[in-house]
């Protein structure tokens, strides 16, 4: 699976996509910004996001995203996901489906949070101090289904940059 963790600042993953037991690449792309028009989620404007799941689920988002996601929002069935979401506020929204229903949960966060199978020690690595990469370089450590290198978005450069 993956880890994908934030700590108000910064939102980091790792790189690394199985296949059942074997893994597919080290090389994954997780973190992802819009380009070619905004994305939003009740009404609050999308910088950056970071998937877990099943691969194929960021073209459904990319395509509903631009359209204001909503806990009214339909998917297909299939796949099971969970994202963060970073808004240009600087609030993070957790979004979560499983397989099976069509309808998302969404919720914002005020506090650090992470996801994927790497996600329990990512958050208590967080909640040691430790930053959002430094949680992801540990859970490479300790989950087996997360390694690679470390991807980041840092929300300050993003809001400084705009």
């Amino acid at each position: 699976m993956t880890t994908i963790a934030w700590d108000g600042t910064t939102l980091a993953s790792d790189s690394q996509s199985t296949n059942s037991d074997a893994v597919s690449s080290l090389s994954e792309q997780k973190i992802f910004t819009p380009c070619g028009g905004d994305w939003f989620i009740n009404g609050e404007r999308i910088i950056a996001i970071g998937t877990a799941g099943e691969c194929g689920i960021e073209e459904q988002l990319f395509t509903i995203l631009p359209n204001n996601l909503t806990y009214k929002t339909e998917f297909t069935t299939e796949p099971d996901f969970s994202v963060i979401a970073i808004t240009d506020t600087g609030r993070a929204w957790l979004i979560s489906k499983d397989e099976g229903k069509v309808h998302a949960s969404i919720w914002p966060r005020k506090e650090s949070v992470a996801i994927g199978s790497g996600h329990m020690i990512a958050r208590t690595a967080m909640k040691c101090g430790k930053s959002a990469i430094e949680a992801v370089n540990i859970a490479i450590e300790m989950d087996v289904y997360s390694g690679g290198a470390v991807q980041s978005f840092t929300i300050n450069n993003a809001l400084h940059n705009q």
